[in-house]
């Protein structure tokens, strides 16, 4: 089995103790500096997924998990998988899918009583497409811990990807039901209201979501594409506007109130936005697709062809579309 010290020198730091006294304490501090530094950057996934490709990399990631505590280690990888989604936005995420699935697969053998880790799976499997098996891992939380309400929230979002709005809006309500204070699942259920053209019940579920809390981003944005799909770009410039004033780093919202201002005419506002968009997520290749078209509407024909090529090299399926 690997050592602490095998870990420490595969992260890539051959100085090791050499005081046998201290050879222990010191490996724990150097990994502990380490597994924290990597951390700071967002990258424990990327980090615990290379691991998983050594030879010995469940012994590393054990040794690991020794030092830092299996139950912390698991509370920072699902939150840096929140994050990164949140920062990237569900529609718009290209990496870590895979990273996410290989670290919690590995939990869930460690530990297959851990419901937290299957609904973690779950999130990943979808941001893949692969809904089955998140339909799948969502089933095995809620038999671990039924009457969890977001456990049917995160189904309802499955069902709703996968055009099955019956059993999401049964879902939703189950969800409701177990908490009626969830802003998230308020605003969530709108977007099923309004894939259904209920817009008049997917307005009073946003509403709803932030009177329980006016903080939530979310809520606004998804608002505001009810009223830019009805037409009303100036209110949804306006609710993209109060999403971001909560969450400046809210990628999906700038790209969002880009499309608002360029089809108002507003082409200069449209690419200061999608600048920031490909600032905080700069895997988005609609945004460089959409500000190489700007680009070239002001005359920058330079930096338009360079938009075009990162937006290709991103997605190809764009050059079908120039």
């Amino acid at each position: 089995m690997k050592t602490k010290n095998d870990l420490f020198r595969w992260l890539g730091n051959s100085a090791t103790p050499n005081h046998p006294g201290a050879v222990e304490q010191d490996e724990d501090q150097k990994i502990r500096e380490t597994y924290e530094r990597t951390k700071r950057n967002r990258g424990l996934l990327l980090l615990f997924y290379r691991l998983q490709q050594q030879a010995d990399g469940r012994d590393l990631i054990k040794a690991a998990e020794g030092t830092i505590g299996n139950s912390q280690v698991q509370i920072d990888l699902k939150a840096e998988w929140k994050d990164l989604c949140s920062r990237l936005g569900s529609n718009h995420l290209t990496e870590g899918c895979d990273q996410a699935i290989a670290y919690f697969t590995h939990a869930i053998r460690h530990n297959p009583r851990e419901a937290d880790s299957y609904e973690t799976r779950a999130i990943a499997y979808a941001q893949k497409g692969q809904l089955e098996l998140a339909l799948a891992d969502y089933q095995s939380a809620m038999q671990l811990v039924p009457d969890q309400a977001r456990h049917y929230s995160g189904s309802a979002a499955i069902f709703t990807l996968a055009g099955n709005y019956a059993q999401a809006l049964a879902c939703y309500n189950e969800a409701l039901r177990l908490d009626s204070q969830d802003c998230l699942t308020y605003s969530n259920r709108g977007i099923l209201y309004k894939n259904l053209r209920h817009f008049d019940k997917a307005f009073a579920d946003y509403g709803e979501a932030l009177r329980i809390n006016p903080k939530c981003a979310d809520a606004w944005r998804n608002r505001a594409l009810a009223y830019l799909e009805l037409g009303q770009k100036d209110a949804a410039i306006s609710d993209l506007t109060s999403a971001i004033s909560v969450d400046p780093n809210y990628a999906q919202a700038y790209y969002d109130r880009g499309v608002c201002y360029a089809e108002t005419g507003m082409i200069a506002p449209a690419v200061d936005d999608w600048t920031q968009t490909i600032r905080l997520a700069p895997a988005h290749a609609a945004a460089y697709y959409n500000r190489a078209i700007a680009h070239k509407q002001l005359g920058k024909h330079q930096e338009s062809v360079v938009d075009y090529n990162f937006a290709i090299r991103l997605d190809p399926r764009l050059a079908k579309q120039r």
